[in-house]
């Protein structure tokens, strides 16, 4: 949901055929300027110059962009006020356009187009009373009611999502009696772990991607190995060559980390969120602190207390919150002749919620520039570069490496004044101007709509694109309506004095999170609704161990195989090359899933039958012995019972489906369960089958540290084949969609 456009086509492009335009029908005036005036003039033509910053910004025609709610009413009457000013008895809005009145964007319209028919149009009903239809039976698309999911069902999504574990037996009574008052209460209360807080820094480590700088992530040399970056090599002195890498890693870690626990310690002290731009400290642990020369303890690299995190404010060091971060300045860097442009492009998109590159859709062509500085004074050009170089001004102070480092000779003087949507940077600021550009930032009401973006997105897992991108109506008005939503909660967003956990409670509850299906059918208006979102793969690896109580790890490895190993192959980002997490599984992460199904049902099913019933997560209501019939092929009543009592267990643990005894599903997952049974059970009889469990399948020890288990616990032997059949369940259940989505 980008508030910004491209600027005019020159008169010097191709004109259309000259021809006369009718409006055929009855059209009110709302309707005409909403569907003709704003869609196909204003929009598209005219604001990409005419807005504050753009290169008609000071003109006497300035609209307002889609991130005000009423952005059509005050631009129908700034438009409106103008069609009434005349030369010889003509408007000044038809003459303007076509560059037979002063205008600084040229002929943009040409005579007998579409477009200047509408202007025409326009002009014509300002004259006039309004136009008011006679009413018709208006033809609308059938909206079907939206089924929500339960709160108990969104109790367990969100309590996954928000801090990777299910519901507590508590939170999951207190939902079942109180609903959804109650619901937002157990929100509330899960928001404030731990847990929720590095949640939030997951959700913003995708935007910020520092995450780069971390060992393990493709992200080439680390903050520490650049030049002049660092004064003090300090772990260079350590004679032990393991605690010397140890330690060199864990500063790097403190460093590549520093915006991200800026984000954690607003989160955790429940501060405004709009204090991670203009922020006066850092965040650091005793590793950075120790590189930049505040101690000169040696320090274990063993002891966890020197990773803890505080806020510091280093002496003649202007802070603006991430902005200021060695991480965040490397991770979007500048040159001597980039000039800190990239990195306000970066700024736009992040915090203001405006993709810089859209002012400027049309094909610029170099070859055509003769004039002298085309950035300060072609055409071509200005219109980005009229917003985008005061801001890159701002940043005059900090160098390509990251340092503050004020140039002796002040901002480049072939380049406009530093400044922000108009307004210079005062000269008593200049030593402060990153701040005073958060400061600023902060205070427009694109910052509340760019964070409520990235939230929304990332929690629904809603690709959000501007209504202008699609042609079928019902698609159009889904994507307005999702405009609306987000435009609303940015407006609560700032009311609630930029509370992050009152917005992610209300996104939650909404139907862009909750729903499920339409009543009675489908509706393509649906299209924007959340049905599942695809888990990237920490997200799936922390399910599988609330779910599991395992990770899925190799044997004695503790590094996860989905973060690690298989993190790329399974959708994920390495914060470098690859930025855009995968949506829609391909091959590949199918076969992933299918390796994770068959690996953790591996581990998992002996490991649980070796405890007692009471202290199972799966199978508490059968045991290893239990098979539903006798040598002579006579059914067991009882015991069928009990599987399926298990079954349906299972199907509520791992997937969340509240399923009645006879639902077809747990039919379907019994019948699985006796085939296998059934074929192994041949398979040991005929002596084509061991009745050993494969190794790596015993019970034997913790498998991710290889702790070896007490002897009373292990189990190794599956006379019966009814483990493998467990098994094989559980497998089926790993590689469904339900646990594979969210």
């Amino acid at each position: 949901m980008v508030a910004s456009f491209a600027c005019a086509p020159k008169a010097s492009d191709p004109p259309p055929p000259t021809q006369t335009f009718k409006f055929e029908g009855c059209i009110e005036g709302d309707d005409f300027f909403k569907h003709h005036v704003n869609e196909k003039l204003v929009a598209p033509i005219c604001i990409g110059c005419h807005v504050s910053g753009g290169q008609a910004g000071d003109s006497s025609l300035v609209f307002v962009t889609d991130i005000y709610p009423d952005h059509l009413e005050q631009n129908e009457e700034k438009l409106k006020h103008m069609a009434g000013l005349e030369r010889d008895g003509t408007s000044v809005v038809l003459l303007k356009p076509l560059g037979l009145e002063e205008h600084g964007g040229g002929a943009v319209l040409v005579e007998g187009s579409e477009t200047y028919a509408i202007l025409q149009e326009f002009v014509k009903r300002a004259d006039e009373p309004e136009v008011i239809c006679e009413e018709e039976e208006p033809v609308v698309e059938e909206v079907l009611p939206v089924v929500l999911a339960s709160p108990l069902d969104t109790l367990r999504s969100a309590t996954l999502n928000l801090v990777g574990r299910l519901p507590h037996a508590h939170e999951t009574t207190q939902v079942r009696v109180g609903g959804e008052e109650a619901l937002i209460q157990a929100l509330d209360q899960m928001m404030d772990e731990e847990a929720f807080s590095d949640r939030v820094v997951e959700m913003f480590g995708d935007m910020l991607l520092t995450d780069k700088y971390l060992a393990g992530n493709n992200g080439g040399v680390g903050l520490v190995d650049y030049d002049r970056f660092y004064d003090l090599y300090w772990y260079n002195n350590i004679t032990d060559n393991t605690q010397k890498s140890l330690s060199r890693t864990k500063t790097n870690r403190a460093f590549a980390r520093e915006p991200l626990e800026i984000i954690r310690h607003v989160m955790l002290n429940k501060l405004p969120f709009t204090e991670i731009l203009p922020a006066d400290y850092t965040m650091m642990n005793r590793y950075s602190s120790r590189s930049r020369g505040l101690h000169y303890d040696d320090l274990d690299p063993y002891d966890p207390r020197n990773e803890e995190f505080y806020p510091v404010q280093l002496e003649g060091i202007p802070h603006a919150g991430i902005l200021t971060t060695p991480a965040y300045l490397n991770r979007f860097p500048t040159t001597p002749t980039n000039r800190n442009r990239h990195r306000i492009k970066i700024f736009l998109d992040f915090f203001l919620a405006t993709d810089i590159l859209a002012f400027a859709e049309r094909p610029i062509d170099p070859s055509q520039t003769t004039t002298h500085n085309p950035t300060m004074n072609d055409p071509q050009c200005t219109l980005c570069h009229e917003v985008m170089d005061p801001m890159g001004g701002l940043f005059q102070n900090w160098d390509e490496d990251g340092h503050y480092y004020p140039p002796e000779d002040g901002w480049f003087p072939d380049l406009r004044v530093p400044g922000y949507g108009g307004e210079n940077l005062p000269i008593e600021e200049r030593p402060r101007a990153v701040q005073w550009l958060a400061q600023k930032a902060v205070n427009d009401a694109r910052f509340g709509l760019a964070i409520i973006r990235h939230v929304v997105s990332f929690l629904t897992g809603i690709e959000i694109l501007d209504p202008k991108h699609f042609e079928d109506p019902a698609e159009k008005k889904a994507a307005e309506e999702l405009k609306a939503f987000l435009l609303q909660e940015a407006t609560l967003f700032s009311e609630s004095n930029f509370d992050l956990r009152a917005s992610i409670r209300r996104i939650l509850l909404s139907p862009y999170y909750r729903a499920q299906s339409h009543e009675g059918g489908e509706s393509s208006h649906a299209d924007y609704l959340r049905s599942a979102r695809f888990l990237a793969p920490a997200e799936l690896s922390r399910k599988i161990f609330a779910v599991m109580g395992i990770p899925w790890v190799a044997r004695g490895n503790q590094q996860d195989r989905l973060t690690d190993r298989y993190g790329l192959f399974y959708g994920g980002v390495d914060f470098d090359s690859v930025i855009e997490r995968l949506k829609e599984p391909n091959g590949v992460m199918a076969s992933v899933s299918l390796r994770m199904a068959n690996d953790v049902s591996c581990v998992s099913t002996a490991r649980d039958f070796a405890f007692d019933p009471g202290s199972r997560r799966l199978f508490p209501f059968v045991e290893s012995t239990y098979e539903p019939e006798t040598a002579d092929g006579f059914a067991i009543p009882a015991v069928e019972e009990n599987i399926k009592k298990n079954i349906q267990h299972l199907h509520y643990r791992m997937l969340g489906e509240s399923l009645a005894l006879d639902d077809p599903e747990i039919n379907h997952t019994y019948t699985l369960w006796v085939e296998t049974w059934k074929e192994g059970k041949a398979g040991l009889e005929e002596g084509e089958i061991n009745s050993s469990l494969p190794w790596n399948c015993s019970a034997n020890w913790v498998s991710w540290t290889q702790a070896a288990l007490p002897n009373e616990l292990r189990l190794r032997q599956d006379p019966n084949y009814t483990i493998r059949a467990w098994s094989a369940v559980i497998a089926y259940l790993l590689s469904d969609y339900r646990f594979l989505y969210q």
